[in-house]
Parts: C-alpha cells; structure tokens; sequence
C-alpha cells in the first residue's frame, strides 16, 4: 500500500495535531506501510519531523507550495488553505496512480479534504469531531471509502446526519508512546527537575486555549489546601492571564517545555488533571486528548472532568472524575486523590491495562486492516 497522508499543518509544530500526525506517521511506517506525508511548505524550525518528536526512524515527507497567510484571520487562513488544496490535487494526479495507492487526511478545518471527493483517487479521512450537513461534508461521506472517528459520539455524529453505514466507520481514539511515556520514580524525577521532594503536586500540562476551560485552575486554588501545589506547563502567567481574564495568584507555572520533556514533568507529579468545560461542544463532547492516554501509562493518579468526551475514555475505577466547571468538585476531587494511596494504587493500575490496548502501534494496525478490507471490497 502506498499511502499519502495529506495534512494542513506546519510540520513539525508544537501543536497537539502535530504530535499526532507524526506519531501516526511513525506507526504506520512501523506496519510496513510505503507513506508520504503531504503539507504546505510552511517549516518554523530547523528540526526534522524525526527530530522534533523524538521518532525512530524519518518520516519521508513532501512540502508543497502553498500561500503562508494563515495567520492573517480568517480570509488569509482561508485563501493559505485553498491554495494548498490547489497544490496537493495537483502532486496526488501526478503521482498517486496505480491500485495500490490511497490517501489518508485529517480533519484539521472544515475544507481543506474537500478536493479528495473529486479526484477519484481512494480515500480515508479522519475526524475528530461532529461535522454540519454541508454540500461539502454530503460530497465527502458520499465518496469516502471508510472514516475513522476518534470517540464514539462523532460516530454516532456523522452515522446521524450523514446515513452513513456503520461498516464505513471505525472509533479509534487517540494513542500514546510507550517507549517514551515510561515513568521515573518520583522523588528521582523532582530531583532531575530541581522540585522540592516533600510537595503534593497537581499538574496541569497542556497549552492554553480558551476551548479547554482554564478559568476555573485560578478558582480551585483558592479552594486547595495549603500542602497541595497545583503547578502548570504550557505557558505563562501572563498568557493565562490573557486567555482567562482571571488573577492566578498562588499557581506555579513552569512554563512550555517541549514534548519530549513531558514525561519527565509527568513523573514528577502526583496528580495529573484532565480539564473539560460544558461550554465549548468539542471540549465536551468531541476531544480525544492524547494527554489522557499518556497519563494513563505514567502510572499517576489522574483528575478528570466528568465529560462524555472523557467518560468514552475513562471510567470511575481508572480516575477520579470531578463536575466540569464546578470549582468546588475539582478541588475536592484534587484533595480526594491526594489522600488516597490505596485507592489511587488501583486506580493507576486499571488506567494502565487499558491504556496498553491504545499505543499508535496497535491504533496503526487496526486502521490499517480496516483501510485493507475496504479496498478490497465494495462497501
């Protein structure tokens, strides 16, 4: 099979996405899939994909000509955006010819896949999140081949809007390393970190976005007790100022560190929180958070807001659920799990077996087959 993964993203990026794309990029080179990732020449580093991300092996890559605008609102995203769908429509009638090959795209806005209806060429796309009964979207379900939603509610999503059968879709959240998501000894970590040795700590890592609901982490530490540090990676004290509105006095930011430190930063903690607010519907009900699988395998106990989104991943005996956007519950559910030993010793080995099923091996192999039977067949 060869395969052509299509992605609207500066590659690589510090962006979640980014992370995914080249962790699925490594798997799939893993199963012995002949890939190319596709993307708009748009590079902010030196680095190579393999170098930023901390990957095995390269990840033979295409950077085609594209208008570098997307930071210039919503026209010049949009006029960056269609001229890459111009370039890479172009690069795939050129050189996706034969039965072996397909194409492989994910959801990263709401128009960029769009040209892959007409080109005639077999694609898969992935989605990661519900999508409107657009022209757009009827023409896409119409001629995919299969769809691979990342929880089940945006399956049952597009099974609803689109008449789409159930054999074309397959739920794959997303996944997590092992080999590098691998915890340290605590005490050894805070060491490494220069953090003191004796703290509780509350970890909060991600970077800020308004959708995530960060407002509340400047009302639970009003609510902590005293022996319970609630820290952050991802940015700074001001830039939460900025995305929130809100003072947060008595919070420790530690700043953004680069993905292969987080596992070091994740040994460190005692408690890892998951945040999700009922205010934003890819927050509550669409998110796939690789954060959650990575936390799963570093054996700490984790926090987490009672979302559908998180509960199709989750359950109670894995986690210590708290009522999204209820400041009052997170910091009792933060105080709960940081006085319970026995109970968070269960609680991270159940989040751990599960999370062996979700590695981006095995997540590879799966849609590989799935992508496999369905060339093969007339659904």
């Amino acid at each position: 099979m060869k395969l052509f993964y299509i992605a609207n993203a500066r590659m690589p990026s510090e962006k979640a996405h980014g992370i995914q794309i080249a962790k699925m990029c490594e798997a799939f080179l893993d199963e012995g899939i002949d890939l190319t990732l596709v993307v708009p020449k748009r590079k902010n580093t030196d680095k190579t994909v393999q170098e930023f991300y901390g990957l095995r092996q390269p990840v033979p890559i295409v950077r085609l000509a594209a208008l570098n605008w997307y930071d210039r609102g919503r026209i010049g995203y949009r006029l960056s955006t269609i001229s890459f769908m111009i370039s890479y429509s172009l690069y795939l009638l050129h050189h996706a010819k034969g039965e072996k090959c397909v194409v492989y795209t994910v959801d990263l806005d709401h128009i960029a896949y769009a040209p892959l209806a007409l080109l005639g060429i077999p694609f898969f796309s992935e989605m990661h999140g519900g999508k409107p009964g657009t022209m757009v979207h009827r023409a896409l379900f119409k001629k995919v081949k299969g769809i691979i939603a990342t929880n089940p509610i945006t399956r049952t999503q597009l099974e609803e809007n689109f008449s789409m059968s159930a054999e074309r879709l397959l739920v794959e959240p997303n996944g997590v390393d092992f080999s590098m998501f691998n915890p340290q000894e605590r005490e050894a970590a805070r060491t490494m970190l220069n953090l003191p040795k004796g703290m509780t700590l509350a970890l909060y890592v991600g970077r800020f976005f308004d959708w995530k609901g960060l407002e509340i982490l400047a009302d639970v530490i009003k609510l902590l007790p005293p022996h319970i540090t609630l820290g952050i990676i991802g940015g700074t004290r001001e830039e939460f100022t900025k995305i929130t509105g809100r003072d947060s006095g008595g919070i420790v930011f530690y700043g953004e560190k680069i993905y292969t430190e987080v596992p070091l930063w994740a040994s460190a903690a005692d408690i890892l929180l998951v945040l999700g607010t009922k205010r934003d519907e890819q927050s509550y009900r669409y998110t796939s958070p690789m954060k959650v699988f990575e936390y799963m395998a570093m054996q700490r106990t984790i926090v987490a807001s009672r979302t559908p989104a998180l509960e199709s991943i989750l359950d109670k005996d894995e986690c210590v659920f708290y009522e999204p956007d209820n400041a009052q519950s997170l910091a009792e559910s933060i105080t709960e799990a940081a006085g319970e030993l026995v109970e968070n010793s269960v609680r991270t080995g159940n989040a751990y077996r599960k999370a062996r099923h979700y590695s981006w091996s095995a997540r590879a192999k799966r849609i590989h087959t799935f992508m496999s039977q369905h060339l093969s067949s007339n659904l």
